[in-house]
């Protein structure tokens, strides 16, 4: 068996005819085709080099290709690689991975020339993270920057403690105070066409014009109602501009629970000939879908026809859990 060379056998071209190899020099090749078969199979033992920079593969695109790589060291891609890590990527170069399509590839991780990490590529469907996502240093680093570059929407499942300010919308200053505006449950309507009320009877307002509505608590087909859409404590206020009454006519205005439970409510006998204005303020606890309305009542004897305009109105505010 030929003997592994201990480094690389350097050869002199002779193209004289008649010239034959001598027999001091005879195992030399042979030495070599048995190195690079030995090493084939068995594996190397000294590096692997190719002999120009950056010309030739290992494998093809496709076809022709090796199975596995098995490396105990590190994996260096690019002109000026990262110094450490397993896998060392030059700057502004990224991992990629392919799409379901096999129509696109989507950036997954790298550093750009800004030195800014990219995680992740705008057109893949999402990131999943599977763990506590952490910072290396607490109390140092963001998410987003203010006015640019921020993320859209915030989805929490349980809980979020804050340390310091919480700033929702778009921010105001208004002398020393600042503010903040945020988008709160509240709707206010007003009766714009006069409703008879007939005498003895508890009536509930009708609302006909909405003048505010974030959370549609109101609506135009059931608009004597204003229904909560999320469970919690509801600041409810109406009133109720009354025409001319005689000075022995009771009148009231209350709020009313889904139908049947009557709450605050404001009851007036006139005492002198008046047309009174008369207003109701409760804070109610309200489940999802519960309702309140506005109910006035007289006892004139007749039916009395209420003045139209922002006189006559209703609303609630959600005030929290």
């Amino acid at each position: 068996m030929a003997s592994y060379p201990g480094s690389i056998v350097s050869f002199t071209e002779n193209t004289a005819a008649g010239q034959v190899i001598t027999s001091a020099y005879f195992n030399d090749p042979y030495n070599e085709i048995v190195a690079v078969e030995t090493g084939l199979l068995n594996g190397f033992q000294h590096a692997l080099k190719w002999l120009t920079d950056n010309t030739y593969d290992i494998g093809a695109s496709g076809a022709n290709r090796p199975r596995n790589e098995y490396l105990a060291g590190f994996l260096a891609v690019g002109t000026n690689p990262a110094q450490t890590g397993a896998v060392r990527l030059a700057n502004n170069t990224f991992v990629y991975g392919r799409n379901a399509a096999n129509g696109a590839d989507y950036n997954v991780i790298g550093v750009d020339s800004g030195n800014v990490v990219q995680l992740g590529d705008a057109s893949a469907a999402a990131i999943n993270v599977n763990n506590i996502l952490k910072w290396t240093t607490d109390n140092t680093y963001d998410i987003g920057a203010s006015g640019v570059n921020r993320p859209r929407d915030l989805w929490i499942g349980r809980n979020a403690t804050i340390g310091g300010t919480l700033s929702v919308g778009t921010t105001a200053q208004t002398g020393s105070a600042n503010r903040f505006r945020m988008l709160q449950s509240v709707a206010r309507s007003h009766q714009s066409v006069g409703q008879g009320i007939n005498s003895a009877t508890v009536t509930a307002m009708t609302l006909d014009t909405n003048d505010f509505n974030t959370d549609g608590m109101w609506s135009s087909g059931a608009n004597t109602k204003f229904t909560a859409q999320i469970a919690g404590k509801y600041l409810c206020f109406g009133g109720v501009s009354w025409p001319s009454l005689n000075d022995t006519v009771d009148a009231s205005i209350a709020v009313r629970k889904n139908g049947t439970t009557v709450y605050a409510e404001t009851n007036w006998t006139m005492g002198v000939a008046t047309s009174p204005f008369q207003t109701v303020t409760d804070i109610l606890s309200l489940a999802a879908t519960d309702y309140i309305e506005f109910v006035v009542s007289q006892n004139s004897g007749g039916a009395q026809t209420l003045n139209t305009g922002q006189s006559t109105f209703g609303g609630m505010i959600y005030l929290g859990e």
